[in-house]
């Protein structure tokens, strides 16, 4: 078995933290922007140290090692977010909305989570995994998959494993190229993320200078999303390989290339400070950080000492040894160093499982199907009953059934769920409880809890369209007679005329269907086979417990006019990409129901569209809740829709 000492060990895990520390201060103030920069050492840092997101996730990920051991959970990660972090932003605020839902991982990173799916929130998180699995990538990417998944998609989970693995072999190879490589084979080869890192790589070892490698992997991979990852991977990665060893240059180059910058930065300075060691690091750049990190989450550390962190981080590395889960031996510890994680936590002998058929959701008149799992871990086989309780709108295919699971063995039976059909509403949380039990009921040997979110109950009217302009013409100027130009290959449409009448006191007697719309984003191009511009009018009856400020969310593609309660409340005239918060509307939801109308325009092929509604601080009551600017910015999960 290979070795390292410890103090090697530190250093590296020292500098790596340092380098992390500088980086995600360094690219805090121009984050999100896509130019080419011109910063020099003398002007990239901050007066002030700001916190990052960066970091204080991994601060928290290491409290929940300490407290839980090295067999720790997507669930045990996703408790611990619940309770001491507030971050309502992008695939964060998705996260916590689905698992508020019930929504466990690996459906509470994708789920409803169209455009942050692959963004950069996860790969920065790798560092805490890689720097406790020295020389044993494997678990590190193990490590970084239960943490992506709780609010990413395969993209940036590949993103963050991608970056744990070459953070967890820097402790044994000092290459960079090497460690690139060596990273990317974590990577499928017909990956979008793969043909990027890839595509610099070439660039790089063909000669071309840093900027023209920028400027065509950003022809070839980029996103007008500042967090979308696969761009800011490949700049990572392209400041790594250009800055050639040398810090100042590859700090400069991963702020100056734009985008995500304190990921960027933080990203490539914790691996660049890794490979250095704290002792190797720049003393400017040491003066210029100082020794402390600052915490912007409910974590709290002995100090805030980079180098205790550094310390506390390899005591989990010694703790992960002590378990037996790595592939190297760290020698020459002092005495006074002990692994401070608790022993593993024994594997449950009973567990249930639940998988979804299909969206986690449930509509109006619709069965949602899950399969229920069963596991006996145990030398003996175990009967028993399986009591299903869920929440008073839903009827389940079954409520208690007797159990019989064969030894070190598992069984499988599917559970379909329908709305009750006296229900009136239907409410965006709807929780079910499983439990199994011994024979006679006595015992809980195993338990489980997940969600069913409703369906928003919508009667869409329309489609109407146009087959001239009413831009230009009251009357249609080829009635009778043959049309002229593009009028004979296109239709027309106008966001300013009626299609219906706008007072709208008769909508509920026009024609029109009525649709479950499972996500925030509506596949209205699903509800009719016609081509090309088309209006429609949406209307939704939300129940609301209580009175309430809130933040009305639209994402759109194009025009649209928007009422809520017989107020005109926001409109466009715009044909631009699509992302959930195009446009953010103050609005108040009354006590009850809350009728709000969409009409919605599509001047091309597609609809895209996107509504709902934020204000909640998702239970948050922490150090941090005086910020309710930013704290009460969490979608609601308490709304319901009328039937």
């Amino acid at each position: 078995m290979i070795s390292i000492s410890y103090q090697t060990y530190l250093n590296k895990v020292h500098g790596g933290w340092i380098g992390k520390c500088i980086g995600g201060t360094i690219g805090a103030l121009m984050e999100n922007n896509k130019e080419l920069m011109d910063f020099t050492l003398d002007n990239v840092f901050p007066e002030e140290i700001p916190p990052n997101d960066d970091l204080d996730l991994q601060l928290l990920w290491l409290q929940v090692l300490e407290k839980k051991g090295s067999r720790i959970t997507s669930k045990d990660l996703a408790e611990a977010w619940m309770r001491y972090c507030w971050y309502p932003f992008n695939e964060y605020g998705y996260f916590v909305k689905n698992y508020r839902l019930g929504i466990l991982p690996p459906l509470s990173g994708t789920f409803n989570n169209h455009f942050f799916k692959n963004s950069m929130g996860c790969p920065i998180r790798s560092e805490i995994w890689g720097f406790i699995c020295p020389a044993t990538p494997e678990l590190a990417s193990e490590y970084a998959y239960k943490d992506g998944a709780l609010d990413h998609d395969l993209l940036s989970i590949y993103a963050e494993q991608f970056l744990a693995v070459i953070e967890s072999q820097a402790f044994i190879l000092g290459d960079m190229e090497q460690l690139i490589e060596f990273g990317l084979k974590q990577i499928p080869k017909d990956n979008e993320l793969y043909r990027c890192i890839q595509f610099v790589i070439q660039e790089f070892q063909e000669g071309l200078g840093w900027k023209k490698t920028r400027r065509r992997m950003l022809n070839h991979f980029s996103s007008p999303d500042a967090s979308y990852s696969v761009q800011n991977i490949g700049l990572t990665v392209l400041a790594l390989l250009y800055g050639k060893g040398d810090f100042t240059e590859t700090m400069l180059i991963a702020v100056n290339s734009g985008y995500d910058t304190d990921c960027t930065a933080a990203t490539a300075g914790a691996i660049l400070g890794q490979l250095l060691g704290a002792d190797r690091i720049p003393a400017i750049w040491l003066d210029k950080m100082g020794t402390e990190y600052v915490i912007g989450i409910d974590v709290t550390r002995r100090s805030l000492l980079i180098e205790d962190l550094a310390i506390d981080t390899c005591a989990a590395g010694l703790s992960l040894m002590r378990d037996g889960l790595l592939n190297i031996e760290i020698t020459e510890i002092p005495d006074h160093v002990k692994a401070s994680l608790p022993e593993p936590e024994a594997i449950s002998p009973y567990e249930i499982e639940i998988k979804y058929e299909g969206l986690p959701s449930i509509g109006y008149a619709e069965n949602t199907l899950v399969t229920v799992s069963l596991h006996n871990r145990t030398k003996q086989e175990q009967s028993g009953i399986l009591q299903v309780q869920s929440a008073k709108h839903l009827k389940a295919s079954l409520t208690k059934v007797e159990i019989i699971v064969p030894a070190n063995s598992s069984i499988h039976f599917p559970i379909s769920f329908e709305i009750s059909k006296d229900a009136t509403f239907i409410p965006q949380k709807n929780m079910i409880d499983l439990y199994w039990m011994t024979q006679g009921g006595e015992e809980v040997v195993a338990e489980t809890c997940f969600g069913l979110t409703g369906a928003s109950r919508v009667k869409v009217i329309g489609p109407f369209w146009d087959t001239f302009d009413t831009h230009e013409h009251s009357d249609n100027p080829y009635l009778n007679r043959m049309p002229e130009g593009r009028y004979h290959f296109n239709n027309f449409i106008n966001v300013d005329k009626a299609y219906m009448d706008e007072t709208f006191h008769s909508w509920e007697s026009e024609e029109g269907i009525h649709v479950n719309f499972h996500e925030d984003k509506l596949p209205l191009n699903e509800l009719f086979g016609h081509q090309g511009q088309s209006c429609v009018y949406l209307f939704h009856n939300l129940l609301v417990p209580t009175e309430r400020e809130a933040s009305l969310l639209i994402g759109n593609n194009d025009a649209f006019k928007c009422w809520l309660n017989g107020e005109l409340v926001c409109e466009a005239k715009e044909h631009t990409m699509w992302m959930p918060y195009n446009h953010r509307t103050s609005v108040k939801l009354r006590a009850g129901t809350n009728l709000l109308i969409l009409k919605i325009i599509r001047t091309d092929s597609q609809f895209e569209f996107s509504y709902g509604f934020q204000g909640d601080s998702a239970g948050y009551q922490g150090s941090f809740s005086h910020f309710q600017e930013t704290t009460k910015n969490h979608w609601f999960v308490d709304l319901a829709s009328l039937v």
